[in-house]
């Protein structure tokens, strides 16, 4: 299954049912019950006798990706024998093919058993991502939504300063300011309060990054990466929105900006 041998020998057919009992354990048990310790030749009481700790395997998530791995142990299947079982095959061969290879391999011993869900892994890494992957999408999608009512209200907000601001501007450039120097002084202002902004937005992110852990798998809630990029993106939106009131700011004509006052 992919599953790395970090230390110890893996099972093999020597593990047989008149042979000594073994386990394999991953790592997420043995830090918990040796830390500091090789836990290779320790005894675990399970299953009503003593096993021995040969080898120590890489961790899986059983119930989830989005959930941390939980302390696992790993016996040969003849030395702890279940009613039920699930039988995992690696091939490289059509799915369609090995599937029906399987059905008869298990009915040669026994014509009576039922072979049901069978899956590959993907299709299983599939449905396990499917709540995440549908509740990022819906967040993505308001997230966009809110960006764009955002840039909306900026460009809003900043073009009605702008109307306020006539007689001022037209004074400034009477005075000799140029488009140029207007323009940067409306986007200036701006970009100033979208900066005090995004500082209370990255703040309250941080305070609410624990609430995104369920949606993510392999990627860092706070990751800098990620913050860096969302960052720069408003800082961009805000930037446009601001563009526009500024070049609009930079048409008037003070004479009649002055006659209008």
């Amino acid at each position: 299954m992919g599953i790395p041998l970090l230390r110890g020998r893996p099972l093999s057919d020597r593990d047989s049912h008149e042979a000594p009992p073994v386990i394999l354990i991953d790592e997420t048990l043995a830090h918990q019950y040796w830390p500091s310790e090789n836990p290779i030749g320790r005894r675990m009481r399970l299953w009503g006798q003593f096993r021995e700790v040969v080898g120590i395997v890489g961790q899986v998530h059983h119930y989830g990706l989005e959930k941390q791995p939980e302390p696992t142990i790993y016996a040969p299947y003849e030395q702890m024998t279940d009613k039920a079982m699930a039988l995992a095959v690696r091939t490289t061969m059509d799915t369609q093919a090995v599937v029906k290879a399987v059905k008869q391999a298990v009915w040669s011993v026994d014509p009576g058993q039922p072979v049901f869900q069978v899956r590959s892994m993907d299709d299983y890494l599939s449905l396990a991502a499917t709540a995440p992957r549908i509740s990022t999408v819906l967040l993505a999608v308001f997230a966009g939504i809110s960006m764009l009512l955002a840039a909306l209200g900026i460009h809003g907000v900043v073009s009605y300063g702008v109307a306020e601001r006539t007689r001022e501007f037209g004074i400034r450039m009477a005075l000799g300011s140029t488009p140029g120097q207007v323009e940067a002084l409306v986007i200036r202002g701006g970009i100033k309060t979208a900066l005090i902004g995004l500082a209370a937005g990255m703040a309250g992110a941080a305070v609410l990054a624990s609430a995104l852990r369920t949606l993510l798998f392999g990627v860092a809630p706070l990751d800098p990466g990620v913050i860096a990029g969302v960052a720069a993106l408003l800082l961009t939106v805000a930037l446009i929105a601001n563009y526009v009131p500024a070049r609009r700011a930079t048409r008037i004509d003070p004479m009649q900006a002055l006659h209008h006052e």
